[in-house]
């Protein structure tokens, strides 16, 4: 497993070809380009160890598009690549039957399958949710930045209720790419910390 994958949840995320090649792309889809890139390329590279993955529909039919910076090929920190490549993997979600998962050429994964299943697959450390109403302050991330990051857009899926108290509960910033550009941060700054301690 990656050390971070971030999962960010959508009601929806509409993709045509017309937007796509105008670049007037729907919202959501706007916002899952900005966290791919903010989630995966910093300084002409990838981060190798992190995951991006949109999954969208009912938790027992749920569909999944991940980008994986270990194996992620050909594609560009730009809203018109990350939403071309999105495109592209929604229309091979279609061929999907539950349960199913394939590949695109560039790495790009696509899933079907139950949020229960995904999870035992995926099988994370620990799991973080950003949420409110949890009453919580931030928990630290610190030494923890393996695991699985979820942000739901809207926050009405309740994803806690099939996690039961494996949850760790973390601020909610006003849009999933904050929330991924801060774990991303902090987990650097710990690996700076510790360089430090061993020099």
């Amino acid at each position: 497993m990656s050390a971070r994958r971030f999962l960010v949840v959508f009601d929806s995320l509409p993709l045509d070809v017309t937007s796509v090649r105008k670049g007037s792309n729907h919202p959501s889809v706007v916002t899952a380009s900005r966290c791919v890139n903010v989630g995966l390329f910093v300084s002409g590279d990838l981060r190798r160890d992190v995951v991006v993955s949109f999954g969208t529909g009912p938790h027992n039919d749920f569909r999944v598009i991940s980008f994986s910076g270990a194996v992620l090929k050909r594609v560009s920190p730009d809203e018109r690549s990350v939403s071309l490549f999105l495109m592209k993997a929604s229309q091979g979600m279609s061929d999907l039957e539950r349960n199913e998962s394939t590949r695109l050429q560039n790495g790009i994964l696509m899933q079907r399958a139950s949020m229960t299943s995904l999870l035992e697959e995926w099988d994370v450390p620990r799991t973080y949710i950003s949420a409110s109403g949890f009453g919580l302050k931030q928990a630290p991330i610190g030494e923890n930045s393996e695991g699985l990051f979820i942000y739901e857009i809207p926050e009405t899926s309740n994803i806690q209720t099939l996690l039961h108290d494996q949850v760790i509960p973390l601020d909610r910033p006003k849009t999933p790419e904050r929330f991924i550009l801060a774990v991303n941060l902090a987990a650097d700054q710990t690996v700076s910390e510790n360089r430090r301690k061993s020099s």
